[in-house]
């Protein structure tokens, strides 16, 4: 579980282990139906006194999806608000995914991993809010299309019986 309020936050430490040993967060989002993911965005925390929140310089992002596997690296990203950190710093992240490699790729399954944090080796995750849209690969008539259809034939129909 990530957390349940602004406040109720996850520290992921990333970096390495004082034997060496890489620490890597990755975040598996699994969802109910495939979705074209528009945005991705992470909430670090509404913490005044803390300067961890806010502090995610980039991350990656892999899709699974009924079109296969594809990955891509996000760096430019928005800050927004409305909390900001003990730095003044916004604290919640926005990926947006036009443009990118994944722009209009359905997916399954949407993973989040190689965190770059800007201050320590800390992140901080309260929330993380996809936003998207349902992926039909056939998509299903709308009821005037098929009406439109059927008075077409109807109308072949009748023109051939009167000849």
């Amino acid at each position: 579980m990530i957390g349940v309020s602004t406040n109720d936050t996850q520290l992921f430490v990333v970096g390495y282990a004082s034997d060496g040993t890489p620490i890597n967060p990755v975040i598996f989002l699994t969802l109910p139906f495939a979705y074209t993911i528009n945005t991705i965005e992470i909430y670090g925390g509404d913490i005044s006194n803390n300067s961890i929140p806010g502090m995610i310089e980039s991350f990656d992002v892999e899709i699974f999806g009924p079109n296969g596997t594809f990955s891509d690296s996000f760096a430019s990203l928005t800050k927004f608000g409305p909390g900001v950190n003990a730095n003044g710093d916004l604290v919640n992240t926005r990926a947006t995914l036009a443009g990118s490699k994944l722009d209009g790729v359905p997916a399954f399954t949407v993973v989040l991993s190689n965190f770059a944090p800007g201050t320590f080796n800390w992140v901080s995750i309260t929330e993380i809010k996809l936003d998207g849209d349902l992926y039909t690969a056939n998509p299903i008539p709308e009821p005037s299309t098929i009406g439109l259809a059927a008075l077409a034939l109807g109308a072949g129909i009748a023109l051939r019986l009167r000849k």
